[in-house]
């Protein structure tokens, strides 16, 4: 009795089916726990205008995830149809009929599936088990063994110019110190001094006492310069005694130093007023006095360097 009666639900259930034109299906019968499975529904092709795909319908233990469509082309045995692939997952273990609609009709039926746990692993059967390999050791590379060296170094130097550069802002000096200039000659700085002291022309205004002073400071500055002689602290009595302990200067130049020395003295502090002309000479001996004493010099430095060279011949 209860045979037949499952019997007329499926064949009921079949019958509404095919009198709609579609056929729905199970992949699989039987899955484990959050397998997915398909379920399926297909139409003839062409579609009819009315058609419509049965739906499966989800619930707290079957989960609907997506559907797709493909079409398959009429074989020998079967015309061509379209079908509809419902993908669905389920996670609680256990026998479970889902239902599904048919399309433009209000009748369901049920397509059955069951859903297993998934089996226990047997740990006691597996066999072959070993134990974990030890840990290989390599060797220490360079870098491995330097970079701690290399890095000390670097933490150093940056400590060292960090108390550097504090030092230098507190004391209000630069960080980078300017390279000093390289020292320009006394001939050459006696030189230009000269021709910086006609362009100003002083004396043409006025200004003859101040022309005086620059003009014998120049000079002292570079018989000081180059001689060694300290004539900016001398008067003009001693830088002419400290001249004559030179052997090699130009004759008559004590007398030109003298005379230069004793006009601006007398300009500076006896007020006197001399001419025009006076100044003018005054200028001309200071140039000489410059240039004839450097040459004297390079003659001696000449004869030197050849009476060192003829007591020392190559060998």
């Amino acid at each position: 009795m209860k045979f037949n009666r499952l019997f007329a639900i499926l064949f009921a259930t079949c019958f509404m089916a095919a009198a709609h034109g579609q056929q729905s299906w199970i992949d699989k019968e039987q899955v484990r726990v959050g397998e997915h499975f398909i379920i399926g529904c297909k139409l003839p092709y062409p579609l009819p205008a009315d058609a419509s795909f049965a739906q499966p319908i989800g619930n707290d233990t079957i989960q609907l995830l997506g559907q797709d469509f493909d079409t398959l082309e009429a074989t020998a045995n079967n015309a061509a149809c379209v079908r509809q692939l419902t993908s669905c997952i389920c996670f609680a273990p256990g026998h479970h009929a889902i239902a599904v609609v048919a399309g433009g009709s209000p009748d369901t039926s049920y397509l059955h599936i069951t859903v297993d746990t998934l089996p226990a692993v047997d740990t006691a059967s597996v066999a072959d088990v070993r134990d974990i390999d030890p840990i290989i050791k390599e060797p220490y590379t360079f870098w491995e063994i330097a970079r701690w060296p290399v890095l000390a170094i670097v933490l150093a130097a940056l400590v060292v110019a960090l108390v550097y550069i504090i030092g230098r802002i507190k004391s209000h000096k630069p960080i980078i110190p300017a390279l000093a200039p390289k020292p320009i000659p006394p001939y050459d700085m006696a030189t230009r001094q000269l021709d910086d002291l006609r362009q100003k022309a002083l004396w043409q205004k006025g200004l003859v006492k101040q022309y005086y002073t620059d003009l014998t400071d120049i000079v002292r500055q570079y018989i000081e310069g180059e001689f060694g002689v300290a004539s900016t602290d001398m008067t003009t009595a001693q830088t002419i005694e400290a001249l004559s302990s030179i052997a090699y200067r130009p004759k008559g130049i004590d007398d030109q130093v003298r005379q230069l020395l004793d006009t601006a003295d007398m300009v500076k502090f006896a007020r006197s007023e001399p001419s025009d002309d006076v100044h003018g000479r005054a200028m001309a001996m200071a140039t000489t006095i410059v240039d004839e004493m450097h040459s004297a010099k390079e003659e001696e430095e000449k004869a030197q360097a050849e009476k060192l060279k003829t007591a020392s011949p190559e060998k």
